[in-house]
């Protein structure tokens, strides 16, 4: 199980990097290219978590669990950051998980 849960996470960051790379699946070529408080990476990484709580928890507790709670973000600017992705970057992010 632990096997198959490491494969996961580790096709999920290729999956990632490759997006992030090659610049698909972004709403616009300018997308996630200036340094934010919610670069690319974390933004996925936030949806990957699969908040359960309100959206501000969320935030909070996601920047305090990577060591940087004085670089949160407000609840319009992860949404502002979600918008940029394009709708088959989860159906792709869907056959990686399924097919992983």
């Amino acid at each position: 199980m632990m096997r198959a849960n490491l494969k996961i996470i580790a096709e999920l960051k290729t999956f990632v990097s490759q997006v992030k790379e090659e610049k698909i699946f972004f709403s616009s070529e300018n997308d996630f290219s200036k340094e934010r408080k919610l670069p690319f990476e974390r933004t996925v990484y936030l949806l990957i978590n699969m908040l359960k709580k309100s959206l501000s928890l969320e935030l909070n507790e996601f920047f305090e669990t990577i060591e940087k709670p004085d670089q949160c973000c407000s609840k319009s600017a992860f949404s502002q950051q979600r918008q940029k992705l394009l709708y088959p970057f989860f159906a792709w992010w869907n056959v990686v998980l399924v097919n992983g």
